[in-house]
């Protein structure tokens, strides 16, 4: 699948900020809270990192005010993956357990599986590789739980990371095929990385 030409996400800034415009203009919160968050997504998608995770910040906020506590968290775990990819990962710890506290709060079973996955991943990349599996393990019991292929794929995977960095290899090949059966199911990308990690160990 081909990745959208770079001016097309240019000209959805454009929409969006005319967008954002009208709904302070007309005092919709909900509306203001969605045109923000789309700008942080977007600019992040540009590379504008630091301009993108203060987007979300401002969502977060609004969000919070509105009171929708699920695309609260999802923000404050989108801003913690920016910082992961700025790797300033102490600082994205701190987002990504702000996620996972306001979704358990809120009862968002499904951001709360996508946030567990995010600190896994974040306390590999910080080389804590035991609490990084347990983050994963921890996702992959929430995501099965409600049924979320995707975030079990996703924490198979982290798992087969962790345990491949620490010498197992037998226990991380096999959750490496976890991830890919599934990712398989689903028909995304994300299965040809694993198939080329597989490869690596086998």
């Amino acid at each position: 699948m081909r990745e959208p030409h770079p001016s097309r996400f240019e000209e959805a800034v454009e929409y969006l900020e005319q967008a954002l415009a009208l709904f302070r203009k007309t005092g919709s919160r909900f509306g203001e809270a969605e045109a923000v968050g789309n700008l942080g997504i977007v600019h992040r998608q540009l590379g504008d990192l630091e301009l993108a995770a203060d987007y979300l910040q401002q969502a977060r906020d609004l969000y919070r005010e509105t009171g929708d506590h699920a695309s609260e968290a999802e923000a404050i775990d989108d801003i913690g993956a920016i910082y992961r990819q700025l790797s300033r990962f102490e600082q994205a710890t701190i987002y990504h357990r702000q996620a996972i506290d306001v979704s358990r709060d809120a009862g968002i079973r499904l951001v709360e599986a996508k946030a567990l996955n995010s600190l896994g991943e974040t306390l590999y990349s910080l080389g804590e590789l035991d609490q990084a599996r347990a983050f994963h393990f921890s996702a992959l019991a929430t995501a099965k739980q409600i049924g979320d292929r995707y975030q079990q794929g996703r924490a198979h995977a982290g798992i087969a990371q962790a345990d491949h960095s620490a010498g197992y290899r037998i226990q991380a090949l096999r959750e490496y095929q976890n991830a890919l059966i599934i990712y398989s199911d689903l028909g995304i990308p994300e299965a040809d990385d694993i198939r080329a990690h597989i490869a690596e160990i086998s």
